[in-house]
């Protein structure tokens, strides 16, 4: 905000942190006309800037994990052109495609859909039934439009009304007007789920059992010059009353904590000094996994397991390539792959999952809010704590440092 910067106006800094390529997924671009005036960063494509500013707000996002699609388990009748709803067979839309395919034959496919979209096969060597997939990618948006309203924002709060017709995909969007307001809000929209929450495969021959549209844009929360004048988001939520639709699907919160943390207590900001703030290399993620690690013991391990814990127990958790870190930064990267793996992946594999383990669910674990059971390792007949699954994980994460 402009009370903690140089110059009395907000600074706008952002990370899409997407993957760089050729040609490159973002390029810069300066549009003008009679009615449009922006600058930013644009896609191929698209006509307008979507990540920038214009004459007198800019603004920026970073993706927001909104629960936006469900799976419905369908019930098809003999013909299998038809789903049941309740007591009745509703017939399947069925759309004939054509793929040419060079140098070799057409392919003909069959696409159904269901009212709630595409419907995809049984696949009974799986032990999966018919489903239908319920997007809000699918839903009609004026997404373009959005875009085009945000560069000609006189002010943050005018940027509410401009989003309302964006939809998908949910994003986290910081903007700062030439006042010195800054504001925080969602844009896009989560559906508005009937009778089920969306944590498993809904029955869809239930009636009862659906979307009703999209929850308003209006329902979205907004936070406008919050006190101490800083909005970090790095994909976490923010400190404010979370919508019922919202919750449990964030990043950890360690980057925009490790924002917090930079910013905090410092004024005058500009943007050079900002900009190094961006390529700040400290973990706090990796800070509390050498934490919790040496936690694990009562007294330290031996071999391989206590030459890695004596490497992270007294590192800063600056991830660089410096002298004094880079061993360590490698190693704790391996040490989280090797836990993911000694604790969760036995359980996943037992279930026929490709994966379940990720960095929340070892955070909790951790800290104690999981079920210990998950440090058991279901591949043998002993059942191993927490002291043997993380020694284990020490010394396999050294081992592979020292092979590669």
């Amino acid at each position: 905000g402009g009370e903690r910067t140089a110059s009395g106006l907000p600074i706008v800094a952002n990370d899409p942190h997407l993957a760089l390529g050729l040609p490159p997924l973002w390029f810069s671009a300066r549009l003008h006309s009679p009615d449009y005036d922006a600058s930013g960063v644009t896609l191929p494509g698209a006509p307008g800037v979507v990540l920038g500013r214009g004459p007198k707000v800019a603004w920026a996002f970073t993706n927001l994990y909104v629960h936006d699609l469900d799976v419905f388990v369908e019930q098809l009748d003999d013909s299998g052109r038809r789903v049941r709803r309740g007591d009745q067979w509703v017939d399947l839309v069925i759309d004939r495609q054509t793929i040419r395919v060079r140098g070799a034959a057409d392919v003909a496919l069959e696409v159904s859909s269901s009212e709630r979209g595409p419907l995809l096969p049984a696949e009974p060597s799986r032990g999966l039934p018919s489903r239908s997939l319920t997007w809000t990618g699918a839903s009609e948006a004026d997404q373009l439009g959005a875009f085009l309203r945000l560069a000609r924002a006189d002010s943050v709060r005018d940027v509410p009304a401009a989003i309302e017709s964006y939809v998908f995909p949910a994003q986290n969007l910081v903007a700062g007007d030439d006042a010195g307001s800054i504001l925080w809000t969602p844009i896009g929209r989560a559906p508005r789920r009937e009778n089920f929450d969306g944590r498993f495969p809904a029955p869809g021959w239930k009636s009862e059992v659906r979307w009703d549209g999209l929850v308003p844009a209006s329902a979205n929360p907004v936070l406008i010059d919050p006190p101490g004048g800083v909005i970090a988001t790095a994909n976490s939520f923010l400190p404010v009353a979370q919508p019922r639709w919202f919750e449990g699907v964030f990043d950890t919160p360690y980057r925009a904590d490790r924002v917090r943390e930079v910013l905090r207590g410092r004024s005058g900001w500009n943007a050079e000094a900002l900009a190094r703030v961006q390529v700040d290399t400290v973990s706090l993620w990796a800070q509390e996994l050498s934490r919790e690690v040496a936690a694990s013991f009562s007294e330290p391990p031996t071999g391989d397991a206590g030459k890695a814990l004596a490497l992270l127990s007294p590192w800063s958790g600056a991830m660089t390539s410096g002298p004094q870190d880079s061993a360590a930064a490698a190693l704790v990267v391996l040490v989280e792959r090797h836990l993911q793996r000694a604790i969760f992946e036995d359980e996943a594999t037992r279930a026929g999952l490709a994966r379940f383990g990720t960095r929340w669910r070892l955070h909790r674990l951790l800290r104690g809010e999981l079920s210990p059971e998950y440090f058991d390792d279901v591949t043998t007949p002993d059942v191993e704590d927490r002291q043997a699954i993380v020694r284990r994980a020490l010394a396999d994460a050294w081992a592979e440092a020292a092979r590669r």
